[in-house]
This record gives C-alpha cells, sequence and structure tokens, in this order.
C-alpha cells in the first residue's frame, strides 16, 4: 500500500484543539499549513479526503513504480531573458505527445470561436479554443503523464512550488483563418503589485502545429518575437523573487497567421491551489 500522505491528492486538513476542548478548533489545510508557519504535531487530528476506493491500495503502488521507471530526460533550454523569465525548450513534446493533445483537443468543429463576455465573435482574440481536463488520480494516463512532466519542469526551472491537482485544463487554441491572432494581454497581473496566492504565476505555449507564416509571439513591451517551431515549449514568469508581479514585461501577443495552421496548448500556472482550494477559487481564499 501506499500511504496517503505521500501522494498529494490525497491531502486533507488537520486541526488543533485546545485542552479543555472548549473553544473552536484551528484548521490548517495541510498544503498552506508551513506557509502560515504552523508545524505537524502529533496531536493534531487528521482528515484524509477520499479519493475513491483502492486510489491509497496496491492498485497506486503499481501506478507508482510504472511512474518511477520514466526514463530521464535532458533538454536544452534557451534563456531569453532571465527576470522575468522567457525561455524556450526545443522538442519538449515528441510528435505522439502532439498528436495525442490534438486529438484530445477535439476537430475544428468542437473547437469554439472566442467571444466577448457580451456575446459576438470577439475581435481581440480571433481563434478557436477548447480545454483538455486533466485527470490528475490516473498518473498513468499519457495526458496526466505529461502535464506531470509539464509541471516538474517548469517546478525545477522557476523554484515555484507547482503541481496539478486544481490547476486549469490544458487550454488548446487553434488559428486556422488568415489573420486570426491573439492581441497584446497579461496572463496574469502584471502591476508590480504583491504576489497574490493562488493568482497565475507563469505560462507555457507548446506549439505542436506552426502556420505557413505570421503566428509568432511577440512579447509587445520588449522588443522580443519568438518563431514557433513545431513541439517547442515557450515558458514565461511574471512573479520576481522578491514576490512582486511582472510590471508589464510579459504583455505578449500571439501574431497574425498569413497562411497555414497553428495549435498550441498553453497551460496556466497556480501557486497554492489543490483538490480544496481550486484555481477557480483560489484567488478569493
Amino acid at each position: 500500500k501506499v500511504h496517503c500522505d505521500k501522494l498529494p491528492m490525497c491531502e486533507g486538513f488537520t486541526f488543533q484543539m485546545t485542552a479543555d476542548g472548549n473553544n473552536k478548533p484551528m484548521i490548517f489545510f495541510k498544503s498552506r499549513a508551513s506557509r502560515s508557519g504552523v508545524v505537524a504535531s502529533d496531536e493534531w487530528k487528521t482528515y484524509i479526503r477520499f479519493k475513491g476506493s483502492g486510489y491509497c491500495e496496491s492498485n497506486s503502488a503499481q501506478q507508482q513504480e510504472q511512474i518511477s521507471t520514466e526514463p530521464p530526460r535532458t533538454y536544452t533550454i534557451e534563456i531569453l531573458r532571465e527576470e522575468p523569465l522567457v525561455a524556450v525548450i526545443p522538442n519538449f513534446a515528441s510528435q505522439e505527445d502532439c498528436d495525442m493533445l490534438i486529438e484530445a483537443g477535439g476537430t475544428d468543429e468542437v473547437m469554439g470561436r472566442a467571444h466577448e463576455s457580451g456575446g459576438g465573435p470577439s475581435s481581440y482574440r480571433r481563434s478557436y479554443s477548447t480545454n483538455i481536463d486533466v485527470d490528475y488520480e490516473s498518473p498513468t494516463d499519457p495526458i496526466t503523464r505529461f502535464a506531470n512532466r509539464m509541471f516538474a519542469f517548469v517546478r525545477d526551472i522557476t523554484g515555484y512550488s507547482l503541481y496539478g491537482p486544481g490547476q486549469e485544463p490544458i487550454n488548446a487554441v487553434l488559428y486556422k483563418d488568415a489573420g486570426d491572432e491573439y492581441r497584446p494581454h497579461c496572463d496574469g497581473p502584471c502591476n508590480g503589485q504583491r504576489n497574490q496566492y493562488g493568482a497565475r504565476v507563469a505560462t507555457s505555449i507548446l506549439y505542436c502545429q506552426t502556420s505557413d507564416g505570421g503566428g509568432q509571439t511577440s512579447f509587445t513591451r520588449s522588443g522580443m518575437m519568438i518563431m514557433p517551431r513545431p513541439r517547442d515549449l515557450l515558458l514565461f514568469s511574471y512573479k520576481h523573487h522578491n514576490d512582486t508581479w511582472d510590471n508589464g514585461f510579459t504583455e505578449h501577443s500571439g501574431c497574425p497567421i498569413t497562411g497555414g495552421r497553428k495549435w498550441i496548448a498553453t497551460q496556466w500556472y497556480r501557486e497554492g491551489v489543490n483538490y480544496d482550494v481550486p484555481w477557480n477559487m483560489a484567488e478569493n481564499v
């Protein structure tokens, strides 16, 4: 058996009672306790989140063994800027990885046009997109394994505490009509203020298909333009080491394509999210 406390997806919460038991208990989520200066003790009472029958039984031991035997990978990293970080990882994905993601994203008919909040096609974001949900409770699923590889890589490069459970889904985006583009925007706060725990801190863009012309990723305030190459991963972060957000230098755009197709998989990364505090709740905690 694998103990649940060894698996992030089994994390629950712990509470500490006063000696007389008359006062309300102090409640701490395990994943946030250390940030609050709380140290575990033998007196803590713990409730483990239930994640489905057998997940922490011998079935998980087999899954963990399969994960641990995945061969190590070596990457070349092209650092274009150290802070805020912009890096390109050539051939991060295989063609099989991209084929798998494109299939999971669905056909052109499944991918919907971006719309304004009030209705009607967006003129700011001219593209087609859909979400690819990742089942982090099935670590041997090929998409889950690929997502975990992305998180492990970005975690190592940035030093941020980033794990899959509770994160936003992979966003599949297709540009297929001449002129399709995504105009300048920030993926997270780019106002130079103090980081808000639970907000986005980094973005990766996997280029699975590249257009015949155009389609570059332009960092509009930095004079930096990335020419997409198939299977490359673009990574950029917008949290400084002093725990403040970037002040606009990660604003970027997807330049209009002039022919062909561009298909990308975007993953946004947040610190502090998990099953109990998922991404759509994190910023309100």
